[in-house]
């Protein structure tokens, strides 16, 4: 089952927003349909750069734009951004081109390189035309500081309700993405494997949804928190999530949220090897060797 499928793309006009991957996930379902035999066009509402090894339309015409699918099926049209390397929009309307294609692909948001974001008033840009919305996410963001890892950081902060110098989490994403409820499914990139995260300490809730249930077993390796065999009962999954998230509130009643200068740190309790007072500050030692003042 490739992309296309999972993410259910419909013929027409679909917007790909968000960050961590825009460009790679464009060309990932354009080569897909491209390979069923289907027309595809790849463009912009903001700016990209030509695509490699592909048919690059500028300034095309109606006529121009029909023979290259006929000879192509994927494509990508756009106009010369002036002075510049870009392309953006192309001078055919998203209504002229999703009659001249089966399936109109639009990257219609900028990141600046950042794998997550949050949007100002005028992003993202949106064709009317859109009949879905993807929002990709880069995982790769996670665990590192909001002011690092995120674009618009002040505004991605507010959302999440955390100091930009807090780490974006999976819980932090999740906020900002129902605080802007801009998509119809999300599309989480550049995500490690579960034995990686735990590796490397990562204490998030693993539930794996996946066709394979031989691998079941495998799942106790990484602690994972539930199993789910394609297809999914959107009941059960709904109840899986909803566990989650009872068992992640549960963890954060058993923590203490320490402040350090303008710096929030979360210290789980059943981490906390003993406390010691000198004068006006509080040391807390952890298990590991560590101290928090």
């Amino acid at each position: 089952m490739g992309l296309a499928e999972l993410l259910e793309i419909r013929p027409g006009v679909t917007a790909v927003i968000g960050s961590g991957g825009k460009t790679a996930l464009l060309r990932t379902l354009g080569e897909e349909l491209a390979g069923r035999g289907e027309k595809v066009v790849l463009c912009t509402t903001t700016k990209i750069y030509p695509f490699p090894r592909m048919k690059n339309l500028v300034s095309s015409t109606e006529a121009a734009l029909w023979a290259a699918l006929e000879d192509h099926r994927l494509v990508c049209a756009g106009a010369w951004v002036p002075g510049g390397e870009k392309l953006t929009a192309p001078e055919l309307s998203m209504a002229q081109l999703a009659v001249l294609a089966d399936y109109v692909l639009v990257e219609a948001d900028g990141s600046a390189q950042r794998p997550v974001k949050a949007h100002a008033p005028h992003e993202p840009v949106i064709p009317q035309q859109a009949n879905q919305t993807i929002m990709i996410v880069g995982a790769s963001g996670f665990g590192r500081p909001i002011v690092e890892a995120a674009h618009r950081p002040a505004r991605y902060a507010v959302l999440a309700d955390l100091p930009e110098t807090a780490s974006v989490t999976p819980e932090a994403e999740a906020a900002v993405l129902r605080a802007e409820s801009l998509h119809d499914r999300v599309y989480i990139n550049q995500a490690e494997t579960a034995e990686a995260l735990r590796r490397r300490g990562a204490e998030c809730r693993i539930v794996f949804l996946t066709v394979l249930r031989e691998r079941v077993f495998d799942a106790f390796e990484v602690q994972a928190f539930d199993y789910l065999v394609k297809p999914v009962d959107p009941a059960r999954l709904r109840r899986t999530l909803e566990r989650a998230l009872e068992d992640l509130d549960r963890r954060r009643a058993r923590s203490l949220l320490i402040q350090r200068g303008t710096a929030w740190e979360v210290v789980p309790l059943d981490e906390i090897a003993y406390c010691e007072v000198m004068g006006r500050k509080v040391y807390l030692h952890r298990k590991d060797g560590g101290v928090v003042d």
